[in-house]
């Protein structure tokens, strides 16, 4: 199933708004139903997204990247006062 790298990004940054403690990229994977390569490639184009710790992965020595996401704030809205304008 070929699913666009924007739909991926949605996907992601989704889940890590509900999951707000990060989720790693094999769980990423599985809740998207896309490959790893796919997840990982599109966490690091999106600016919004970071490494946030490492966790042991279960049964080995390695370890696994949990990612978040921030919470940018939009911009704040242009002023409606003419006392703002000169």
């Amino acid at each position: 199933m070929h699913v666009s790298t924007e739909s991926i990004r949605t996907r992601l940054r989704t889940l890590l708004s509900e999951y707000s403690d990060g989720l790693t990229v094999a769980e990423l994977s599985e809740l998207t139903n896309s490959h790893r390569a796919s997840v990982i490639q599109s966490l690091y184009r999106m600016p919004d997204c970071y490494i946030d710790r490492w966790q042991k992965s279960k049964g080995n020595h390695k370890y696994a990247s949990v990612w978040c996401i921030a919470n940018i704030p939009k911009h704040c809205p242009h002023p409606t006062d003419e006392s703002y304008v000169k």
